[in-house]
């Protein structure tokens, strides 16, 4: 695999580009999607021509659309069935599969780019190909070689590999919370060497990979799948004002925010910040009154503050001077990073996947040992006794690209995608 760079064009080039998501409006959108809708508003801003292809039962409310800068996108919306085999559904879908084939007819891409095919179809790049249309794929995640897309097993932590079976009672286990009954789990298995085969069809089917760090594409080939061709690129920062600076010298105030569950780390955070310490987190992600009061329950030494999921994070931001992640999957580049950055925040961060790629130790933030609780603790108080070393790490954050200039590289990579297919023709 080679990680190639974008090219510059002499002039630029109007293209038909369609995308695809496993979720969009008015459904909550986070990571993948957001990346996605950032995309498609820098590609209707310079005078792409855009189209979605996505899974959802209902059409965006009025006015969604424009709030979010995606006046003028041609939508193609297909129905799904909520449920937690999700995953595996999404191996073969012909519903999808027919819908597909008739968004291309129609809206007569000249390139696609995946975003994502969870409630879709593994098998969209091949209909794709077949078209005699390019396409890149973008891995936010595992997805390609983890049905649970995050490489991070119900049994341990990172996903120590091997063989179908336990593939697929991780996944059953990962859902249900429980161990896969006997019979089940060998009928699963059947579905994802299923899958297995569908998956190394498709890859070939994708010209070209892009991931916003080299962890992810690296860790893939070292089990087993090697992409044929991929490029970094990078996730875009939002432009928003930095929010202002600490207002108590002699105060850090530590924050977490995000999901919270097992593979986000928050044990190793609750354990970390026990006791008097713990006076100065905050986490925030609860997604009801319910979910904070058992994390309260479960973790009755910690004295931190516990808030609600809030769709708008500046109040949060405003409020913290070092964000935490705790993280014990491959992160691969957690938007909450470029959200840290964006408002003038350093982080404290697990050294695992992709995150040392994002800065270096001391110029943006710190490490810490991911699922080590006491080295977490060690640093957060290195830096709760030095307010000042706070803030240097503040003034060291690295300049990050925002979403028209990677939107741009982005353009690069099609356009020379869509030259390609046409010089091969």
């Amino acid at each position: 695999m080679g990680l190639r760079a974008a090219h510059s064009f002499p002039a630029p080039v109007t293209m038909r580009i369609l995308l695809t998501i496993h979720n969009f409006l008015p459904e909550p959108t986070l990571g993948a999607e957001n990346a996605c809708l950032a995309q498609m508003r820098e590609l209707r801003r310079v005078g792409h021509t855009v189209g979605l292809f996505y899974a959802g039962n209902e059409a965006p409310a009025s006015g969604q659309l424009d709030q979010r800068g995606l006046e003028g996108i041609t939508l193609f919306r297909v129905s799904y069935r909520p449920t937690k085999a999700q995953v595996l559904l999404s191996i073969r879908k012909p519903h999808v599969e027919r819908a597909f084939t008739e968004a291309l007819r129609a809206f007569k891409p000249d390139v696609i780019v995946f975003h994502h095919l969870v409630r879709l179809s593994l098998w969209l790049p091949v209909l794709a190909q077949r078209a005699g249309i390019p396409s890149a794929y973008v891995l936010h995640d595992f997805y390609p070689i983890c049905p649970s897309y995050s490489l991070f097993a119900w049994d341990s932590d990172v996903c120590p590999g091997g063989t179908p079976l336990r593939c697929a009672r991780c996944l059953f286990a990962s859902r249900y919370a429980h161990r896969c009954p006997p019979g089940l789990d060998w009928l699963a298995a059947t579905a994802v060497r299923l899958r297995e085969r569908i998956v190394r069809r498709a890859v070939q089917a994708v010209d070209l990979f892009l991931s916003p760090s080299a962890a992810v594409p690296r860790e893939m080939a070292a089990r087993g799948l090697t992409l044929p061709s991929a490029a970094v690129l990078e996730l875009g920062r939002e432009s928003v004002p930095a929010a202002p600076p600490a207002s108590h010298e002699d105060s850090v105030r530590f924050g977490y925010i995000g999901g919270v569950n097992r593979k986000k780390g928050l044990e190793v955070l609750a354990s970390a910040f026990e006791g008097s310490l713990g006076r100065q987190l905050t986490i925030q992600g609860f997604r009801n009154e319910s979910a904070r009061q058992a994390f309260r329950a479960a973790h009755p030494g910690f004295e931190g503050r516990l808030e609600l999921f809030d769709p708008s994070p500046e109040g949060f931001y405003r409020g913290v001077d070092v964000v935490v992640l705790p993280s014990l999957w491959l992160e691969n580049q957690p938007m909450v990073v470029l959200e840290a950055f964006a408002h003038g925040r350093p982080v404290l961060a697990s050294r695992i996947g992709g995150l040392p790629e994002m800065f270096q130790e001391g110029a943006g933030g710190r490490f810490f040992e991911p699922g080590d609780p006491l080295s977490l603790r060690r640093v957060a108080r290195e830096l709760a006794a030095d307010p000042q070393s706070v803030r240097r790490l503040a003034e060291a954050i690295p300049g990050w690209p925002d979403w028209q200039a990677v939107t741009a590289r982005l353009v690069n990579h099609l356009e020379s995608l869509v030259r390609g297919r046409r010089d091969t023709t």
